[in-house]
């Protein structure tokens, strides 16, 4: 992650328990910008976060849906990183 957040800090970052959101460049990041990193208990996002486990659940299958078929009908070849990068997204 690059440069400051000046705008945002001594903020509260509520997370659940993505790996990303682990990383120690994530981490340095927000120590150096001065924000608090809470974070939802795994399992629990269901309960805090229903927006994002329905809506952006369906809408993010649809949008896979999509982007397989569009892959398939122009016949591009998926290398298995892209295909791990969009799978985790």
């Amino acid at each position: 992650m690059q440069g400051q957040a000046d705008d945002i800090k001594n903020a509260l970052l509520v997370w659940d328990a993505a790996p990303g959101h682990k990383t120690a460049p994530v981490q340095q990041w927000c120590l150096e910008n001065q924000l608090t990193v809470g974070k939802i208990p795994e399992s629990c996002t269901s309960f805090v976060q229903p927006v994002d486990t329905h809506f952006a659940f369906v809408f993010k299958a649809v949008w896979t849906k999509f982007y397989y078929e569009f892959i398939a009908a122009r016949q591009v070849k998926l290398t298995s990183r892209d295909k791990r990068w969009f799978i985790c997204w």
